[in-house]
């Protein structure tokens, strides 16, 4: 099968690349630019183009037969917002679909989408699966939790911190609880989707076996890399204001008050329905960043 995947020169995007060409289907590659390195191969080819501009859509995805939309955003920066990005890319893709005669739609949306957390994330999150839903199309959509691999945006960069600083720093408590996916499951899932009809009309949460407060994934991260350094928790009446100070100063802050909301949520799935479908194992956390850190 020929896939057209948005968002395929990003984390997750470029591991569902990847996995489906192992899975032995041709992929048709989005990206900002066609110098953008996606996967090397005969399986792949690159066209230029973007989820905001109908007009690139209607020809980048010419001759796909299945569409998968990996693009996704945790802040908004200059030239893309949540709602452009995960409510209007979603509506573009649909209508690039419909005009090229494509009826297989894979979406990436994410844990805690239709929970009724009040940010931003999650609304633009729930108005893209609602249009997808009501588009006709036969989709399947996927919510993650926090996914974690080679180049994710958090063990890496939680990693360089802890070894940067003179302490580890920590929001609120820390008693908050993470579930993390490793990415090749979630890339699993997808490529499988398409050898699955069953899986249309469907929506899947995915998770890894292991539910841990951020306390305790700093503690294991210290002990695995032997950083001897102490956790300061930062009150949240102080990280509050200094978020929402950063937003109004910088034009990339490296935190906001939505992922503050949204990490305070704590947001956890039984990845049971997904397994048993998938006859996926979830690999911990813990056995997959031995992996790639």
């Amino acid at each position: 099968m020929k896939v057209f995947v948005a968002g395929a020169t990003g984390f997750v995007g470029s591991h569902i690349v990847k996995k489906l060409v192992a899975h032995g289907h041709s992929v048709i590659a989005l990206a900002h630019k066609r110098s953008d390195e996606v996967l090397k191969g005969a399986a792949v080819e690159k066209r230029e183009g973007s989820i905001l501009d109908l007009n690139s859509l209607r020809s980048t995805a010419k001759g796909a037969e299945a569409i998968v939309n990996a693009v996704g955003i945790i802040k908004e920066v200059k030239g893309k917002t949540f709602d452009g990005i995960h409510r209007q890319g979603v509506e573009n893709l649909i209508a690039a679909a419909k005009e090229n005669g494509i009826k297989r739609f894979i979406h990436i949306s994410a844990l805690g989408t239709g929970a009724g957390i009040d940010t931003a994330y999650f609304r633009t999150k729930e108005a893209g699966e609602k249009v997808l839903m009501a588009s006709g199309l036969d989709w399947t959509i996927f919510r993650p939790s926090m996914i974690v691999g080679p180049g994710d945006g958090f063990s890496t960069e939680m990693l360089a911190l802890m070894k940067k600083g003179p302490f580890i720093p920590v929001i609120g408590k820390g008693e908050y609880k993470l579930q993390m996916v490793y990415i090749e499951d979630v890339a699993e899932c997808v490529a499988l989707a398409l050898q699955k009809p069953e899986t249309i009309g469907q929506t899947y949460c995915l998770g890894g076996p292991d539910i841990m407060t951020m306390n305790e994934v700093l503690d294991f991260l210290a002990r695995w890399k032997g950083i001897h350094k102490p956790k300061i928790h930062i009150p949240l009446f102080i990280m509050r204001p200094a978020a929402a100070i950063m937003k109004a100063v910088l034009p990339n802050p490296p935190v906001t008050l939505d992922q503050i909301r949204m990490l305070l949520a704590a947001f956890t799935c039984d990845p049971t329905v997904a397994s048993r479908v998938f006859e996926v194992t979830f690999k911990p956390w813990a056995d997959a960043i031995k992996e790639y850190s």
